[in-house]
């Protein structure tokens, strides 16, 4: 191509340029407004360029003239986040593009960028409700949060739920400065965002916990409902279980009652085992386990009955005869049954009238023989027996002897040895005396078939021993005369 064609085309190419920029110019006689946050990564657009091959240059003006932008300011667009505003009001800059064609260059894309200042929200805090542990499950109720505050904007809020802790998620439509986050099933932190409208920065709240614990359970402990014991006896130790759920820290309390019904604190028992002391009266215990906002757990009953020691057997003679005899004796509160022995405690047996019988009969014997006979009292334990059981000692009758008082009678009305009696079955003649220990005659008597029942003018004697005194004829005309003491008991 010669010269002169080169300017021809080159001259015809500016023609087209000039004349194809001017709408644009034209098209932007009032800037375009935009609004940014400082510093943010905003892409402002250029106008579209007429020609494939351009440069660009984006203006700033300020100081009564133009100049470049700051940042990255020849391209085709136009990356904002140069324009800064450190101050707190908003700061308008006016913006262009210069481009450039073939050494011709327009001015296109005008804009008035607002940049509003980053605005720092304070005061997010959120408070911990009153109950924040609950066992099982539990309601929190309200949890308040403070007001931030950013000047004069509009602060927006947003709750947040964690399982962990860590990770947080939105909670959908918890948009408020409190919120209530109702009943909880399972343990949850909770966060709020505070964040503004414009350019302010979104601001983290402190983070709480609800914990919601398991229910306590496995709290039990070991022993029968009643263990039978003797009294000044020292218990075994009662084991507690290791509990479940809850915090895993467990608190204990054990509790004695003597009814079974009301319970009381045992100072100092606090462990998961209990050692009873000596016991002198029937004993329930049980125990009581915290753990954590888990409070409390009873455990079941175990108690310990304690059985009294057995009153001693008083043993008499309740028929003598020459070749036997038959001892007796009263019930014994709390006996199950009665053994007795003739060989000074070698050996027991049952009585001839059972294991619950209250005489025994000796026959077989000897006129004149002497018999020592041991009873003793049987109860739940063994350890409720009498530590000594003292010997009751009697005597059949001489031969051709025919005469017997009973050293011991219980006028208690209860229709059994209530009145004592000179025995014998050949009396002709009787003169029977009783006097108390005073020497005082309270009691006569010329009829075998007349006892005394323990009176001395209409009124019943006291408890003890008194003295008596016969003379009796037999069949046979043998004269007999006997003295002894008779033992009044009720």
């Amino acid at each position: 191509m010669n010269k002169k064609l080169r300017l021809l085309v080159t001259f015809l190419g500016l023609l087209f340029i000039c004349f194809s920029a001017k709408p644009a110019s034209i098209a932007d006689p009032v800037p375009r407004p935009v609004t940014i946050c400082s510093g943010a990564s905003i892409i402002i657009k250029g106008d579209q360029p007429t020609a494939l091959t351009s440069t660009y240059l984006w203006e700033l003006y300020y100081s009564g003239s133009w100049h470049p932008a700051s940042g990255t300011y020849t391209e085709q667009d136009y990356l904002a986040a140069s324009l800064l505003n450190m101050g707190e009001s908003d700061v308008v800059f006016t913006l262009r593009r210069k481009t450039t064609v073939l050494g011709v260059s327009v001015y296109d894309s005008y804009y008035l960028v607002t940049v509003q200042p980053i605005v720092a929200i304070q005061n997010n805090s959120i408070n911990e409700p009153v109950n924040s542990n609950f066992c099982g499950s539990g309601n929190p109720g309200t949890i308040t949060g403070s007001v931030a505050l950013a000047g004069n904007a509009v602060i927006l809020y947003q709750w947040r739920v964690s399982s962990d802790g860590i990770s947080f998620s939105n909670i959908l439509g918890a948009n408020s400065k409190d919120y209530a986050p109702g009943p909880q099933q399972e343990s949850v932190y909770l966060q709020r965002v505070a964040m503004t409208g414009g350019c302010g920065l979104a601001t983290f709240s402190n983070i709480i916990q609800l914990t919601v614990y398991p229910v306590l359970s496995n709290n039990s402990i070991s022993g029968a409902l009643l263990s039978q014991i003797c009294k000044d006896t020292d218990p075994s130790v009662i084991s507690g279980s290791l509990p479940s759920g809850g915090n895993g820290g467990y608190a204990y309390t054990w509790q004695h009652s003597t009814d079974g019904v009301n319970f009381s604190d045992i100072p100092g028992a606090t462990g998961k085992d209990y050692d009873p002391p000596v016991l002198l009266v029937s004993t329930h215990f049980r125990r009581l386990s915290k753990s954590g906002s888990c409070d409390v757990s009873l455990s079941n009953v175990v108690g310990f009955e304690v059985l009294p020691k057995l009153a001693a057997v008083v043993v008499r003679a309740e028929s003598i005869g020459r070749d036997g005899i038959t001892f007796s004796w009263d019930a014994v509160p709390a006996a199950r049954g009665y053994m007795v022995s003739t060989d000074a405690g070698r050996t027991y047996s049952a009585p001839s009238s059972g294991a619950n019988g209250l005489s025994h009969s000796i026959s077989g014997l000897k006129a004149a023989a002497e018999v020592r006979i041991l009873v003793k009292a049987v109860g739940q334990l063994s350890c409720q027996e009498q530590d000594e059981i003292k010997d009751f000692v009697s005597m059949t009758l001489k031969e051709f002897d025919g005469i017997y008082v009973p050293n011991a009678f219980s006028p208690n009305q209860d229709g059994k040895n209530d009145i004592i009696y000179v025995r014998g079955e050949t009396i002709r003649a009787l003169r029977f005396y009783i006097y108390n220990q005073w020497g005082e005659q309270i009691f006569y008597s010329a009829d075998p078939a007349l006892g005394w029942d323990g009176t001395y003018k209409g009124k019943m004697v006291p408890v003890g021993g008194y003295v008596y005194y016969l003379k009796a004829v037999m069949n046979n005309g043998e004269e007999l005369k006997r003295k002894g003491t008779i033992t009044l008991i009720r």
